[in-house]
């Protein structure tokens, strides 16, 4: 499950200086190949909570806010990407670690939250999974 969790650093590291180029990108997770959508969002005080952003499953999407600051940006992103990763290992699923939807939230939240200050915290990490997932690839050939 780890490359599916690194494969987008390349899109998130790319993207930070730069928000709205998240916009209509496609990412895969597992079998998924989900598009971000970065607007204007109607979902921000859905189901009476302040969201950054969404994984909708059925729709293939992540819907990001599109007024978010880098900072909670690269958060939501990695965030999103989690519960995505978490669907689509069938952790949600009836009688499954996170079939209950609090349980999934705090899960994801405390993982991307952790995730999100170790990659700050430690940039050549970054880099270094950039080069082995360089490596991997060019082994698969």
């Amino acid at each position: 499950h780890l490359i599916i969790i690194m494969k987008p650093i390349n899109l998130l590291i790319k993207c930070l200086d730069i928000k709205m180029e998240l916009d209509n990108k496609k990412l895969r997770v597992g079998f998924q190949d989900l598009t971000l959508k970065v607007e204007n969002s109607s979902f921000t005080k859905d189901n009476l909570t302040d969201c950054y952003g969404q994984y909708i499953q059925r729709e293939n999407a992540i819907q990001i806010n599109a007024g978010l600051e880098t900072h909670d940006l690269l958060n939501t992103v990695i965030h999103e990407i989690f519960h995505a990763c978490a669907y689509v290992s069938g952790l949600t699923q009836k009688d499954n670690p996170l079939s209950d939807d609090d349980k999934e939230e705090t899960v994801v939240n405390n993982l991307a939250n952790t995730f999100h200050i170790v990659l700050r915290d430690n940039p050549w990490l970054v880099k270094f999974i950039q080069e082995a997932i360089t490596k991997t690839k060019t082994k698969e050939k």
